[in-house]
């Protein structure tokens, strides 16, 4: 699955023309930010309310009632950014008829995300491990923008790129956490995706989503490696990509 992050191709962060640029097709997957306004309504925001186009916040009844005039298109990954907002969303999305399209990542806890239709059905969830482990991405003040998705800075070398995180007794209780807890994916940096942490994930059955993946070998590694998610805010480049090597 292919997701464009929120802003993809240049579009403003979680607005309606990025929302209108991918719901259509071209992507599996769209994500956004939501959290509540000021009055309550869920809106796409990452730290706050945020305007898009100069008319105001963007609701998320609004996106929900306008993908159902696209039947065939994207999925979307609500990341949530305050906590025990998954059974609103997932009510929402049921009243406008597409709850089997919404994923969940962000601050989300899995047991919550069982839709209110009767049948018991969950919703997808990508996993971020700091839900389990807070200081997971933890390290020095040098990563601290990467570890929030920044692009990768001018000169710096791939090597320097890996993120420091969990030690191996956490990273092994995230995997255990994974393989028990009703989550779709490990939803995780890539920077943190080293070849051993790949091979284990792989072993032990955890599929992996990554973020945020622009760079053009990174994606190829990834999509080669058979990963359930990659992230990207450069889709169009992640979905014409020939699976192959640099």
């Amino acid at each position: 699955m292919i997701t464009a992050h929120s802003g993809s191709e240049g579009t403003p962060d979680n607005s309606r023309e990025f929302f209108d640029a991918f719901i259509a097709g071209g992507v599996d997957c769209l994500e956004v930010d939501v959290r509540r306004d000021e009055h309550g309504d869920l809106c796409l925001g990452h730290d706050h309310p945020e305007t898009s186009d100069g008319h105001g916040t963007v609701l998320l009844a609004d996106l929900f009632a306008a993908m159902a005039d696209f039947p065939q298109g994207a999925a979307i990954n609500c990341d949530l950014k305050e906590n025990g907002l998954e059974r609103s969303v997932l009510d929402l999305a049921d009243r406008a008829g597409i709850a089997e399209r919404v994923i969940f990542s962000g601050t989300v806890c899995p047991t919550a995300c069982v839709r209110s239709d009767g049948d018991g059905s969950r919703a997808r969830v990508l996993y971020n491990p700091e839900n389990l482990i807070p200081d997971f991405y933890s390290g020095t003040e040098r990563f601290a923008n990467l570890a929030v998705g920044a692009s990768q800075p001018a000169g710096l070398p791939a090597e320097a790129m890996t993120l420091p995180c969990a030690d191996d007794d956490n990273w092994a209780a995230l995997l255990d956490y994974c393989l028990s807890a009703p989550v779709a994916a490990l939803n995780i940096n890539y920077r943190v995706m080293t070849p051993a942490r790949m091979d284990e994930c792989a072993a032990r059955g955890v599929p992996l989503s990554v973020w945020t993946v622009d760079d053009p070998c990174a994606q190829r590694r990834f999509m080669n490696a058979g990963v359930f998610n990659l992230t990207t805010r450069l889709p169009h480049q992640a979905m014409s990509m020939e699976l192959k090597t640099c």
